[in-house]
Formats: structure tokens, C-alpha cells, sequence
């Protein structure tokens, strides 16, 4: 190559790099101009303002997106009707981030306005799983082997069955030590329909932490997704509560149980003990070993704005866990039996 062809092609990069920053910085201030952090207004307000923001700007670009998938269609009456469907699901997504808005500023109301960055210290946290259950609302002894049946409404029982599975398995996530657990469905036959590696830990004081998921979604055997999955200090992802050891104390008050902002904002609320629960008439004959008094767990997410109306129950029974759990459509899943595996297996 000569010096000229050299030099020419210096000068080329040097202002293709030049245009890229200058296109980044464009962008950036574009941004910071379209929305300015104001130190005085509430953190969890203005949170939910910018997270309505960005629920906008992602479905106006998924819509454009569609626009031009619509328009490589050669049929005419297949285009027009694809384009009907991409506005019609544009206006029904703008419709949810707004509702998204309304129920993070309840939550807001419930939680106050601070900021959510919980203070993870190593040594608040055990540093080993050895000898330790969790706690009694929440077990986790390795091997164990929870199975539910799903039930609809009217007591008629599911072709799915769903899993809970201690292992042994241990990781640091934020330098803490964490436990695997398994949960998947099946069908009765045996096919998986998703599966999810769940990180738990527990600090000084019993409580079970969340720390992240590894999630997975399948179709007749084929990966078809990954949504769910998160892990606790990675793109601000941050841990949260699944169980109080001091259950009374949290009465009544709302807690997150995972914050990764637009993606999964899981809360619950503890309701209080119970006696008995709300078992339909067939299809929900619990194993001998459940007994009372049963701790009641309400969940919910701004993400999907209906269940703060109408939550998902979960009722956990101690030195078991979760033996029943109510979903907003009434289906029940409920604790079938009780396993404990002598080969604890990953």
C-alpha cells in the first residue's frame, strides 16, 4: 500500500470515528434533553416517569419495526391488515405503560419515596449452606422435592405439573453465598414447558434473599426463551426479599422481592397467618405432613398493573414452604406430594 493510500485511509477512520462519537453524543443529549433528573423531585416518582418514557420509546421502535415487516408482504389485503393489527397493538402497549405509570406511583405510596439499593455486605450473609434449613416458611435442604398439581377453578386438574428442587448446588453473586433451586413444569408425559434456576441466599437474621434467575421457556423441546432470567449487581439489577424469618414484624407492609426496572419489579405483601385454606373440593388433597397455621403471601408487579387489584396468593406451611398458591384466574397449584432425594443431584 503506498503512503498516500496510507494516509487517505488514516484520514477515513480517523473521521469515521470522529462521526460515531459524534453520533453517540448526539444521542446522549438527546436523551438527557428529553428527560432531566431534578434532585428535588421524589426518587421513586421520577423512576416511574422515566421508566414510562422508556416503555413508550421501546413501542413506538417495536411499531416501526412492524411497519416495515407490513410492508415486505406482497398481498395487499395481508399488508393492510398487518398494518391494522401493528396500530391497534401500539395503542393497547401506550395504553399499558401508561396503567404500568398509575400502579408504580402506588407502589410508591406504599414503599415511600427513597431510592431501592439495598446494602449487600458479605458478612451479613452466611457464608455456608452446611447445617442450615433457611427458615421454616421457606426450607432449603438439599434434595428435597416439591410436587404440585395445577387445578382450574371449577376443580378439574391440569395436564401440568409443576417442581420445586433443593440442590446443592452454591455460587457468589455480590460475594455472597447462594443456593440453587430448581422450579420447572412439565406435562403429565414428561415435556418441559420452562425451567428456572433460582439463586437464594439467607443473612444473620434468617431471611431469604432472591439474588437472581436463570430462566428458561421451551416448545416441544426447542429453547424458545429466556425472558425472567436477571442476576443481582448485573445492568442494575438488584436482590430483594423472599422470606422474613420475623414474618410478624413485616405484617401488613409491601417489599420487593427483585428490582430490575422494566424488566422484573416483583412485590409482595404479607397478609398474616391462617388456619385453613382455600382448597377447592377435588383435585387438592394435600400430603399428610402439611399442617397449620399457614402463612399467607400476596404478589404482584406494576408490570402487570391488574394484579395489584387482584394479586396472586401463596400460602407456605412451616418446615415445608409453599404447599398452595392462587393464581388472578382462580387456577390453584397445589402441593401434590413431598420427596426428598438420596442422591442430590445440580
Amino acid at each position: 500500500m503506498t503512503e498516500l493510500k496510507r494516509s487517505v485511509l488514516l484520514v477515513f477512520l480517523l473521521i469515521s470515528i470522529g462521526t460515531v462519537h459524534d453520533l453517540a453524543a448526539a444521542s446522549a443529549n438527546a436523551v438527557d434533553a428529553e428527560y432531566i433528573w431534578d434532585d428535588k423531585t421524589p426518587v421513586c416518582t421520577q423512576t416511574s416517569q422515566i421508566a414510562l418514557k422508556a416503555c413508550n420509546s421501546a413501542e413506538r421502535e417495536n411499531y416501526l419495526l412492524s411497519i416495515g415487516t407490513c410492508h415486505n408482504l406482497l398481498n395487499e389485503n395481508e399488508k393492510e391488515d398487518c398494518l391494522t393489527i401493528s396500530k391497534r397493538n401500539l395503542d393497547y402497549q401506550i395504553n399499558l405503560c401508561n396503567e404500568q405509570l398509575k400502579a408504580r406511583n402506588e407502589v410508591c405510596s406504599e414503599l415511600g419515596e427513597g431510592s431501592y439499593d439495598p446494602k449487600i455486605i458479605r458478612k451479613d450473609f452466611l457464608k455456608s449452606f452446611k447445617g442450615v434449613l433457611g427458615n421454616q416458611y421457606f426450607p432449603l435442604k438439599p434434595g428435597t422435592l416439591l410436587t404440585y398439581r395445577k387445578v382450574s377453578p371449577d376443580g378439574n386438574e391440569s395436564i401440568l405439573r409443576s417442581y420445586f428442587y433443593v440442590t446443592n448446588q452454591e455460587k457468589k453473586i455480590l460475594d455472597v453465598t447462594c443456593r440453587g433451586v430448581w422450579t420447572s413444569t412439565k406435562t403429565k408425559e414428561g415435556e418441559l414447558k420452562d425451567s428456572i434456576l433460582h439463586w437464594y441466599a439467607i443473612d444473620q437474621e434468617s431471611n431469604v434473599w432472591g439474588f437472581g434467575d436463570a430462566a428458561q421457556q421451551f416448545d416441544q423441546g426447542l429453547l424458545i426463551g429466556v425472558a425472567g432470567s436477571w442476576n443481582a449487581g448485573v445492568n442494575g439489577a438488584m436482590p430483594g426479599i423472599t422470606m422474613y424469618a420475623d414474618f410478624k414484624k413485616h405484617q401488613g407492609n409491601v417489599f420487593r422481592q427483585q428490582f430490575f426496572l422494566g424488566k422484573i419489579e416483583n412485590l409482595s405483601r404479607i397478609i398474616g397467618t391462617v388456619d385453613k385454606l382455600p382448597l377447592l373440593k377435588k383435585n387438592s388433597k394435600l400430603p399428610k405432613a402439611v399442617h397449620g397455621p399457614y402463612l399467607h403471601i400476596q404478589e404482584f408487579s406494576p408490570l402487570s398493573p391488574a394484579s395489584l387489584a387482584v394479586p396472586t396468593n401463596k400460602y407456605y406451611a412451616p418446615g415445608v414452604g409453599l404447599v398452595l398458591t392462587v393464581a388472578p384466574d382462580g387456577t390453584n397449584d397445589v402441593l401434590l406430594s413431598i420427596g426428598q432425594e438420596l442422591a442430590v443431584r445440580y
